[in-house]
């Protein structure tokens, strides 16, 4: 069905002074309005997929940003949760809402030891384990009294937590980088690894397109103005199982430095859909750029990106690095912000590597049902 969409003035015309237009009656209006928003709605329904969330290690927030003591509400995978950092220094989260009366755990709560005290009845719960340890009023406590525990890792500058659809334990385990974690990390000499610079940033975007863009190198080229980004698939030396949780891409290309542009390798990796790393490497330097990515809602996540450069170029491009991402993530957020996921997207020979990142991140979704993930390659032209 064909709709024209009109547009009605109501009172007088600047053009014509001397004509009124008068409006049709105020039901009709909102007849054709939510009539015509009905069919959008539907049409659009049928030619794109809302993903659910894909299992795996998230990240909560920065390490230097839970002190001691501090209790934050946090929002993860469209649950609510509350984390902790006890008195052992040991990072803990909780399901958000007290089981005595429904009290935010996040919201006045307070660190007692290892346990996070709820501000309404002061019960305090166990961050290990999320049961009930303490009620200042009563000896006995309920048998039901505890909260869902969630599995915790600290590395990488970040604290993360695991979630699965299903509630299953962790399958794996979040990388541990060396640029960030290793005797090198933060070194003096000048092939170390200097201190890492941190951003973050709000994004409208199902964390699977996020990462699927950076197996994208042709806009990399034409939404971005990228140079010397082999576009042919065959160039790139893509390594994956599809029942691992990593992934790698490599091409080489020509990187510039503070010496003129170089021969270096660039990579793209992946751990799970979420946390990823792209490195570029010559010879005697090197730069990384580390995300992770926690989704909020389905089409809302918060982006953790943090940059170490070897001591011998930081100065002079990891800056640089930075300010040229912050001015790009805008163009991705427009797209991002308005475009549709498609289960059977009409790829080119050249989309190969989109391709096979569909196939590989199929194993994170225990909730497929009717979803079928793996793109269909469709020779054009």
């Amino acid at each position: 069905m064909n709709l024209e969409l009109q547009h009605f003035a109501c009172g007088r015309v600047d053009d014509h002074p001397d004509k009124m237009y008068q409006c049709p009656p105020r039901e009709t209006f909102i007849i054709f309005v939510s009539y015509g928003l009905d069919v959008a709605m539907a049409l659009r329904s049928e030619t794109h997929t809302e993903l659910s969330f894909p299992n795996g290690w998230y990240p909560l927030c920065w390490s230097h940003e839970l002190h001691e003591g501090e209790v934050k509400p946090v929002e993860v995978c469209g649950e609510e949760v509350v984390l902790f950092r006890g008195r052992s220094s040991e990072a803990r989260v909780l399901d958000a809402f007290c089981p005595h009366m429904g009290a935010h755990l996040g919201h006045g709560g307070r660190v007692i030891g290892e346990t996070v005290r709820c501000p309404y009845h002061a019960w305090q719960f166990d961050g290990a384990s999320g049961e009930c340890a303490h009620i200042p009023y009563c000896d006995e406590i309920p048998a039901r009294a505890k909260v869902k525990a969630w599995h915790v890792r600290e590395c990488n500058n970040l604290v993360y937590t695991w979630y699965h659809a299903q509630g299953a334990a962790p399958q794996w385990e979040p990388p541990v980088m060396e640029e960030f974690n290793g005797e090198l990390s933060a070194g003096a000499g000048p092939n170390d690894w200097a201190k890492p610079l941190f951003w973050i940033f709000d994004n409208p975007v199902h964390v699977q397109d996020s990462h699927e863009n950076n197996l994208d190198p042709a806009h990399m080229v034409y939404l971005h103005g990228g140079q010397d980004i082999p576009l042919a698939p065959e160039m790139h030396d893509f390594v994956y199982d599809e029942d691992s949780p990593a992934m790698r891409a490599t091409y080489q290309s020509k990187i510039e430095t503070p010496f003129g542009p170089v021969d270096g390798e660039s990579s793209y990796e992946n751990w799970n859909i979420g946390l990823g790393a792209i490195r570029m490497r010559g010879d005697g330097f090197g730069f990384t750029i580390f995300f992770g990515n926690r989704p909020i809602t389905e089409k809302k996540l918060i982006s953790y990106v943090q940059l170490s450069a070897t001591n011998n170029i930081v100065d002079e491009v990891g800056g640089e690095i930075m300010a040229r991402f912050e001015m790009e993530i805008p163009k991705d957020r427009q797209i991002w912000a308005n475009k549709v996921y498609l289960d059977r997207p009409v790829l080119c020979k050249a989309d190969k590597p989109l391709a096979e990142y569909r196939k590989w991140v199929k194993q994170f979704y225990t909730d497929d049902g009717d979803q079928d993930r793996e793109a269909t390659l469709r020779s054009v032209g």
